[in-house]
């Protein structure tokens, strides 16, 4: 089937009634009249819009639903054809007796109902009246490139985008009923990122009620349309219904490239992230969870150095570093982070690495081992590692008693790899007396394997010396790493040309709690209660690690 080079897509932004199936699907059909004329290629509804969300219980949940395929598609269908339309929408899927499903369903421009998605993760209100999904994770090839489905909370946690865009996924369809602004800023747009595919995302606006007032959610609008590099195409109102659009070139989400030479799926390791397709109840986060805690004993003083690195050696950088902190630890700081460059690894592509790279643990950590000693603090730098003519790049936490444990980088940018080792370490977490400590380095947070994998072994923080050249990591991928585990990430990076500084630490909501400038040397600082990391709920019965569902992520861990 050929692809077409550039699509027209369009997002229906509407209101949808509860009890009203002939009114909203009248809307539906409108939109979809207007979207045509104006040469769109596919236009995407939101979640549940043939009679909307939300419903007295299972017996009024099971009557607003209707089947697939049945009258309500039947209509869509129809259009679909007259129009020579894609349609994509929404709907409360009626199965048998009392089984109701959140379902997307995709309908192509001959009227051809091509198939359809269940909802996996269900949060609030969808326990009560939805099953999880039967479908898995279906992607469907097109003209317009290969479409994937998935429905609001399925954003949520970065699995199921990444199954399916695993899965060969061109553009993924979010039709969604968000309700806070995070889905909107920071879940959704992360999974554009990560998976370096288009997102057409259409959301409602408007309160939705059911008939006795039983249950009320308020849309918050936002629909986008998003390029594989995090960039909005097109960004409809919060409180407007309206039909947004933009030109998608789905071959783009096929070339996974970041910068020249690395690749979004390829550069994956997916022999390390076992942990992902593991039962839950198996792994060190179902105790630690359980574990009795004193919140004051839980709560830190964090300070990053954000730094801007000129010198090519180790020993040219160590005593400014080693000022910087002093001070730091001066201002009773509990931890203390730096960022992936502060001793120059930058340069080292036509250096001598055996004059460049260091012991670890030995004599750089040693220096930093006195200072936390004196101070009673814990701190996170990067080093070029040697070891038996091996090189790496390593982060090592040093504590109160000493050199505690190293970590090596595990995914390399294509530079890196002419001279570094990728880590085998695997990814170890350090048990500290505030808490539980993870290091990923650089390139490492761009696959949310990694902090997953940190996550299910129990880190509370999650340190993360890194190198930013581009708003949307600061703004978008950084956040997402937070919220998506429930976790605090302090991330360290330098300042410089080319790069956007923007050092942070965000807390488990994915909230910017602290950060730097773009262009400043400066100290980062914030108090993290990590003890809010043991709370994995988003709602009061939805969880990031205990509503997954391992056992249909089997595509994570194939290599």
């Amino acid at each position: 089937m050929a692809m077409k080079d550039w699509v027209k897509v369009a997002v229906g932004q509407i209101f949808i009634a509860i009890n009203q199936e002939k009114r909203n699907l009248e809307k539906i059909l409108k939109f979809v009249d207007q979207a045509a004329a104006n040469q769109a290629d596919l236009i995407a509804f939101p979640e549940c819009a043939n009679n909307g969300y939300v419903y007295r219980g299972v017996d009024h949940a099971f009557e607003n639903a209707t089947p697939i395929p049945g009258p309500f598609t039947e209509e869509l269908t129809a259009k679909a054809k007259e129009k020579k339309i894609y349609i994509a929408v929404g709907l409360s899927e009626r199965g048998e007796y009392p089984e109701v499903y959140n379902t997307g369903i995709l309908i192509n421009s001959q009227g051809t109902l091509v198939g359809k998605y269940q909802k996996h993760f269900l949060v609030t209100a969808d326990k009560l009246w939805f099953k999880s999904s039967k479908t898995g994770f279906p992607v469907f090839p097109t003209e317009l490139g290969t479409l994937g489905i998935f429905i609001c909370a399925d954003g949520r946690i970065f699995e199921n985008a990444r199954c399916l865009a695993l899965g060969g996924a061109d553009i993924l369809l979010d039709l969604t009923n968000w309700f806070h602004p995070v889905q909107a800023n920071i879940n959704t747009p992360a999974r554009a990122i990560e998976n370096g595919v288009w997102v057409v995302a259409a959301n409602k606006v408007g309160y939705e009620c059911s008939i006795e007032d039983s249950g009320t959610t308020q849309a918050i609008g936002s629909s986008f349309i998003m390029s594989p590099k995090g960039e909005f195409v097109a960004r409809a109102s919060h409180d407007l219904e309206e039909i947004i659009y933009g030109m998608v070139r789905p071959a783009e989400a096929r070339e996974k490239k970041l910068g020249r030479l690395n690749h979004l799926f390829r550069d994956r390791r997916p022999e390390t992230y076992s942990t992902l397709i593991q039962p839950t109840k198996n792994l060190p986060i179902s105790s630690i969870v359980k574990e009795p805690l004193i919140p004051e004993l839980f709560s830190i003083q964090t300070v990053i150095l954000q730094t801007h690195s000129e010198k090519a050696n180790v020993k040219e950088n160590l005593d400014p570093i080693v000022s910087r902190i002093e001070r730091a630890s001066a201002l009773l700081s509990n931890f203390i982070l730096l960022p992936e460059f502060q001793f120059g690894e930058a340069f080292t592509k036509n250096k001598a690495l055996k004059t460049l790279a260091e012991t670890v643990p030995g004599p750089i950590t040693d220096i930093f081992a006195n200072i936390a000693r004196e101070y009673r603090n814990y701190i996170v730098g990067t080093l070029l590692e040697n070891e038996d003519g091996q090189f790496y790049k390593t982060a090592f936490l040093i504590g109160p008693e000493g050199y505690m444990g190293k970590y090596r980088k595990m995914h390399l940018w294509e530079e890196e790899r002419s001279y570094l080792q990728p880590g085998n370490l695997g990814y170890p977490i350090f048990k500290t007396n505030f808490g539980n400590i993870g290091m990923m380095i650089g390139y490492d947070g761009f696959f949310p394997e990694v902090a997953r994998v940190m996550n299910l072994h129990g880190a509370d923080l999650i340190a993360w010396p890194a190198l930013w050249d581009r708003e949307a990591y600061p703004t978008i991928l950084c956040p997402a790493r937070s919220v998506d585990n429930r976790v605090f990430i302090a991330a360290a990076t330098p300042v410089g040309d080319g790069l956007v500084g923007q050092s942070m630490i965000t807390d488990p909501n994915g909230t910017i709690l602290s950060k730097g400038e773009k262009d400043q040397e400066q100290y980062v600082r914030g108090k993290l209660d990590l003890y809010h990391s043991r709370n994995k709920k988003i709602f009061v019965n939805a969880s990031v690690v205990f509503d997954r569902e391992p056992e249909n992520y089997h595509i994570l861990g194939a290599i």
